[in-house]
């Protein structure tokens, strides 16, 4: 009976009115009807989403044969791995894994129904997986750009729980409020990882033949989907290197769920520095690669610089992926990062580099 009335409420949840009838049971959808902003455990669609964008709905071998040598021979699909986000999917779209995405999706449904306003940022795409997820529940919601935002205002239908995770615990409360109304940002080099001096000796580099995917390839995922009407609409592509397209992003006002995928400490510090004053208050800042020292030092850096008092929460105890809510605006500290990005460019010596945290474990934007 779940299953049914979930895809009942899939069938409806495009804005039209329309009686649908699935396996003897009868539903009436009206021009306003949003989608059931329901917890995770709940919503059928999201949970096939996940499995489709991690490559668990058939089980898979890890990397394609075209990418198999002696650095990365290929594995057989590991549940546990996939799971986790601990592995290369062959063919899947995102390496984040089944934890992460549930608690992304936790993230957006909590500033949907607590009316935290901003739009989602992802930085550092790879294949587009995650952001594409969060597209598409976002669009099952009735919450993907200002159309569907419209068609949220006039939804009544009120929320009370609190959903929890095993590993990553984030209380839901309230009414669907002003955060309805998503638009997805896409930010990468689509070329892979730069060499950087600055980040120490980066191993990643040898990477770039599996994570260095193009802008086309990835908007095709994004199509694969039936996201294409959203292209360039709601779902925005921002191509280059963090340190030269980030300052640039003007268009975007007002961020409720930051996703930071960047590895290296460049990177990271790229997007805090140029996107966290965008980030609403009551949003969430995801940071992926917390297991990686320099992603790490990036991160426990800038809020130590800007008395960031708010508790980083692990997702799992695997990936040691961790976030955090937002709670008080800062003053950044810009000439602190002018003068690093100054040098940077410039070219650092690795022994400068490894003082800020960059090491072999280091990776960048892919």
């Amino acid at each position: 009976t779940r299953l049914l009335l979930s895809l009942m409420w899939c069938a409806c949840g495009q804005g039209a009115t329309a009686e649908t009838r699935l396996g003897g049971l009868t539903r009436t959808c009206e021009a306003s009807t949003v989608t059931s902003v329901l917890p995770f455990q709940d919503n059928v669609y999201a949970q096939l989403l996940m499995r489709t964008v991690t490559g668990s709905i058939y089980p898979e071998e890890t990397f394609p044969d075209a990418y198999v040598n002696d650095n990365f021979p290929k594995q057989p699909y590991n549940f546990e791995k996939r799971q986790y986000g601990l592995d290369f999917p062959g063919v899947g779209h995102t390496m984040v894994g089944w934890v992460r995405l549930q608690n992304l999706y936790d993230a957006l449904r909590t500033c949907i129904l607590e009316g935290v306003k901003g739009d989602f940022l992802e930085a550092g795409v790879w294949r587009g997986g995650a952001s594409i997820f969060a597209a598409g529940v976002l669009r099952e919601m009735g919450c993907l750009g200002a159309h569907d935002q419209l068609r949220a205002q006039t939804h009544t239908q009120r929320h009370t729980d609190t959903h929890t995770y095993t590993h990553a615990r984030i209380p839901v409360s309230g009414s669907i409020g002003g955060g309805c109304g998503m638009d997805v940002w896409v930010c990468d080099s689509f070329q892979g990882f730069e060499p950087n001096p600055w980040d120490g000796d980066n191993d990643f580099v040898k990477l770039n033949p599996i994570v260095a995917v193009s802008e086309e390839q990835v908007r095709s995922n994004f199509e694969r989907y039936q996201l294409s009407r959203y292209l360039d609409k709601s779902i925005h592509f921002v191509k280059g290197f963090f340190a030269d397209s980030l300052p640039h992003l003007h268009q975007v006002k007002a961020i409720s769920v930051l996703r930071m995928d960047g590895d290296l400490f460049s990177s990271t510090s790229d997007i805090l520095y140029n996107l966290y004053n965008k980030v609403a208050l009551g949003g969430f800042i995801i940071v992926d690669d917390y297991s990686i020292k320099a992603c790490a030092s990036a991160v426990d850096s800038f809020r130590d610089l800007h008395d960031i008092s708010d508790p980083l929460i692990e997702i799992d105890p695997h990936s040691r992926a961790v976030y955090w809510r937002k709670t008080q605006q800062v003053e950044i500290v810009l000439d602190i990062y002018e003068r690093y990005t100054f040098v940077r460019s410039r070219g650092a010596d690795s022994e400068d580099g490894d003082e800020h945290g960059g090491d072999d474990d280091s990776a960048g934007e892919g």
